[in-house]
């Protein structure tokens, strides 16, 4: 009986020293300043691209774009399938087709065979800059990529 005992005072002075521990290391742990900056948000949630005068919200923007300017959209052969089903999740295999030569404009440039976005490095680094994307039709399917609005 008094073996129990003596291990019972241990388990309560081993629970109590660990406690005291315990409630020592919360004590210098708070107190501590959290200091917040204000941000700023800038950014929509998710890009938008004006089809044909109807703004969407398209996920995929960002690479579409990358395909865009990686593809010869200045050749009579070019054909770029946009699947619609991206923008309204109860369209099901509902396309929109580009096909024959096609006016990429960055700003005021019109794009031709030559235009300096071949390369990642570049598509890169007008990404992040891109404000409004919209893709039209007068005479020829003409995509526009503004900079700055």
């Amino acid at each position: 009986n008094m073996f129990i005992i003596k291990t019972n005072i241990k388990k309560i002075k081993t629970i109590t020293f660990i406690f005291f521990i315990c409630s020592i290391i919360s004590a210098y742990s708070q107190g501590s300043d959290i200091k917040l900056k204000e941000v700023q948000v800038s950014e929509k949630a998710l890009p938008e691209i004006n089809i044909l005068g109807e703004n969407y919200s398209y996920r995929h923007r960002d690479v579409l774009i990358k395909k865009l300017l990686r593809l010869p959209f200045w050749s009579e052969d070019f054909v770029l399938k946009i699947d619609l089903s991206y923008f309204n999740g109860e369209v099901k295999n509902d396309f929109l087709l580009i096909e024959g030569e096609t006016i990429v404009k960055i700003d005021s440039e019109v794009l031709t065979s030559k235009h300096k976005y071949k390369s990642m490095k570049r598509i890169k680094e007008l990404i992040p800059k891109i404000k409004e994307v919209s893709i039209g039709k007068n005479d020829q399917i003409h995509i526009i990529i503004k900079t700055h609005l």
